[in-house]
């Protein structure tokens, strides 16, 4: 399994607080069997450059390793990205491919909080047409309760960009129900954790799998996985 949505990197952002809880998070989703995860720390495009960015990230990223190393434990392979809040001329950001996950053109995209608009699509497509960069949506079960169903992700998927779902959103009797209802229409693309912490926002991304293939779907469990290979072919990993 690979995890596409994790907040890993110590004390960068509201994810693990510091190197212990990072490795401590990694050694519960390899155990669950995960192999491989995509560190994707918040980036907002008013607070930072993304030279400052970029290089905390780097940073914060050599503290880990480091902790990983001195554990002396076999845990995840990790994939450096960022996740990106969406704002209307990301398509025209001075080194945005820089916040890809590295080695890649593929970029994690937060989505606004608000109905989307013709000129949010406009902006995505842009962004793959101009720029070569491959947006793949974060959590994009969350917006759901904005009025961003089927009809938008299909939307986004036509214009080239893929699908990530929280594993969460298989939990309850109805969020099963329709998570279940759009893996059969194809619009999950990767799974993703997006754990911050080992106790409010866990490292669990296995019920979503389990909840697949229970749901009758190891197909779409097996085209997951190649997805998520075929992503990070190119990725760097540390």
């Amino acid at each position: 399994m690979i995890d596409f949505h994790a907040h890993i990197i110590p004390n960068l952002d509201d994810g693990a607080k510091d190197a212990q809880q990072s490795v401590d998070m990694l050694r519960v989703l390899f155990l669950k069997g995960v192999k491989k995860v995509v560190a994707t720390p918040h980036f907002y495009a008013g607070q930072q450059t993304v030279e400052e960015f970029c290089a905390q990230r780097e940073e914060k990223l050599e503290i880990l390793l480091s902790a990983i190393k001195n554990s002396g434990e076999e845990l995840p392979k990790i994939a450096v990205g960022s996740e990106v809040l969406f704002f209307p001329t990301i398509y025209s950001f001075e080194k945005i491919s820089s916040l890809c996950i590295l080695g890649t053109q593929y970029l994690v995209l937060e989505m606004p909080q608000m109905k989307w608009s013709q000129s949010i699509f406009d902006s995505i497509h842009r962004l793959i047409s101009n720029c070569g960069i491959i947006p793949i949506i974060a959590h994009a079960d969350r917006f759901i309760p904005y009025g961003n169903g089927e009809k938008e992700l299909e939307k986004l998927k036509e214009l080239g960009a893929f699908i990530q779902i929280n594993s969460d959103f298989f939990e309850g009797f109805f969020n099963r129900r329709k998570a279940l209802a759009f893996a059969k229409k194809s619009l999950i693309d990767v799974l993703g954790s997006d754990c911050h912490n080992m106790t409010s926002r866990p490292p669990e991304i296995e019920k979503a799998f389990l909840a697949l293939k229970e749901g009758g779907q190891r197909s779409t469990v097996r085209k997951i996985e190649e997805t998520s290979e075929k992503i990070l072919k190119n990725a760097i990993i540390f």
